[in-house]
């Protein structure tokens, strides 16, 4: 397996020539489109050489560029491609493209000072897993103990702001034809970037999961991996290790019951770091989250943490039950108080309240099954997302990214269960606290 390029220039080039065979693919279309030649057939055939063309080259780059396409996965159901295409893409949330051992080796012997043996009695050569950032392996400390190595992929770091830059690039255009402004663009990239280089540093992330660890100690239904923090350094972090097994699996083998107590564990999660930590974990996706055959449900990845301002949090949470009792006045001065709505358009708050009603009426309708007919959370918030677009007046506070992201993920993860839940019931019990 080809290394990926660590330079900034060469990430660019390969960010730069994977979007324009992209483009050209869909240029092509655009000509069978006007020629009376395109079908169905040619335009989904695309969309799968894309879709395998962006998973192959994300996954060689790693990095935030492969962070990234990660996220298009995992809301590729809201985009109407063909299941091959989500398929090919959700591949992201699962594998990079591994990294040669010798460099592993050459890392943790630079950060840790010495060589494998004078800190750990075994260390396995083969990965657990190859993500966005890093590469994980199985070890044995000098105790005996279990432990699992993360590694960050070297050049990541240096690449992160040219890939973030890459991605910026591609999106401004469109975002700019749809209205956005430059510095709401500008502020979305900078949060984006600000959370990225929290996760490079495992200071940090020792830092989190320590914090992690002792609030959820002791929790039947959520386990967190104890951390070495003495010996991690900013490039190799040092945790215990969690069982389980990952979503896919989970999912195929799991009975109801086990699904609904993984459902109710994820979400008691996910609401309860908001309640008890002003925080959340804002990295989502399926390879973060293992699961016992019974629904526990076991948390990696404690880089990107997002924490929160506690007026903020009251002031989003009081948007969201204003919604939730479907009170359409109070719902938008709640906007206009976060920074959401500039006050000054009313069609643009109608066109907000759209959304907003959207979602209430979704999350009043009672139980249903995640992904099932009842479900049609993402269809009905086409339309109005896409309007709300046109409105300037409108737009994303900073501190929203990554909360929505978590919540986000959080149905996402859901939809891939299957299981069963009451959205309104959710809330009344974790909004008021």
């Amino acid at each position: 397996m080809a290394d990926s390029p660590t330079s900034g220039w060469g990430r660019l080039a390969k960010l730069g020539a994977m979007t324009s065979r992209v483009a050209a693919s869909y240029v092509q279309e655009g000509v069978r489109h006007v020629l009376g030649t395109r079908t169905a057939a040619t335009t989904a055939a695309a969309h799968v050489r894309n879709a395998a063309d962006m998973a192959r080259q994300l996954a060689q780059l790693k990095g935030a560029a492969m962070k990234m396409g990660q996220q298009l996965a995992l809301f590729a159901d809201a985009l109407d491609l063909p299941p091959e295409v989500r398929e090919t893409l959700g591949s992201l949330n699962s594998r990079a493209a591994p990294v040669p051992f010798a460099q592993v080796r050459a890392t943790v012997e630079r950060e840790l000072g010495g060589t494998l043996a004078e800190h750990f009695a075994w260390f396995d050569e083969r990965p657990l897993g190859t993500a966005s950032l890093a590469q994980a392996h199985a070890a044995k400390d000098l105790s005996g103990r279990d432990v699992v190595v993360k590694v960050l992929h070297d050049g990541v770091a240096e690449g992160m702001r040219t890939d973030v830059a890459a991605f910026r690039a591609m999106l401004l255009p469109q975002l700019l034809a749809f209205g956005r402004k430059k510095s709401e663009i500008d502020e979305v990239f900078s949060e984006i970037e600000a959370r990225l280089a929290e996760e490079l540093d495992y200071v940090q992330e020792a830092y989190n999961l320590a914090e992690y660890a002792r609030v959820w100690a002791g929790d039947a239904d959520v386990s967190v991996p104890g951390v070495d923090v003495e010996r991690s350094t900013r490039r190799v972090l040092i945790m215990g290790r969690v069982s389980g097994v990952d979503l896919d699996t989970f999912a195929g083998m799991a009975s109801e019951a086990s699904k609904a107590r993984a459902a109710a564990a994820l979400s008691r999660f996910t609401f309860g770091q908001l309640t008890r930590q002003r925080a959340v974990h804002a990295d989502p996706h399926p390879g973060n989250f293992l699961f016992t055959a019974d629904g526990a449900v076991g948390v990696l990845d404690f880089g990107c943490i997002k924490r929160f301002d506690p007026y903020f949090l009251e002031a989003w949470a009081g948007i969201a039950w204003d919604v939730l009792e479907d009170r359409r006045d109070a719902a938008l001065a709640g906007c206009v108080e976060l920074g959401a709505w500039d006050g000054a358009d009313p069609a643009a708050g109608d066109a907000l309240w759209r959304l907003l009603s959207t979602i209430g009426v979704a999350f009043r309708q009672g139980p249903i099954v995640l992904g099932g007919p009842q479900d049609t959370m993402l269809e009905d918030l086409r339309a109005p997302a896409l309007a709300l677009l046109r409105f300037p007046a409108v737009r994303a506070p900073r501190d929203v990214v990554f909360l929505h992201r978590a919540l986000g993920g959080l149905y996402m993860l859901g939809r891939q269960l299957g299981i069963r839940v009451d959205f309104a019931e959710t809330l009344r019990t974790f909004l008021p606290r």
